[in-house]
């Protein structure tokens, strides 16, 4: 059990001459102190029931055919996880400052 810790006996500690307990870890050196760092580390954004619940509505049943402007429906497997595929792409893209409102 650690002792509480005492004015008193950290005085006394003081006149004999003996260093603290955190004196220790406060002279050891860090390698990497004062090496440039990357300040944002990006997270991997995605949440599996997230994905799990929509992939269960169907919502990647259909993809927007671009020429003709309308929904198709996904016939193959393939089709629909790139339908997937391009969902969670737009979804993990990050918006602009200006987009938030009412900062």
């Amino acid at each position: 059990m650690v002792r509480k810790w005492s004015k008193n006996r950290k005085k006394q500690r003081q006149r004999e001459g003996k260093s603290g307990d955190n004196d220790e870890r406060v002279n050891k050196k860090n390698e990497k102190y004062g090496q440039e760092r990357d300040p944002y580390a990006l997270v991997e954004a995605g949440n599996f029931k997230f994905e799990a619940f929509y992939a269960y509505q169907g919502i990647h049943d259909h993809y927007l055919d671009e020429e003709t402007g309308t929904f198709l429906e996904c016939t193959t497997n393939e089709q629909k996880e790139a339908e997937r595929q391009r969902w969670l792409t737009s979804l993990k893209a990050m918006l602009p400052a200006s987009f938030r409102i009412g900062t």
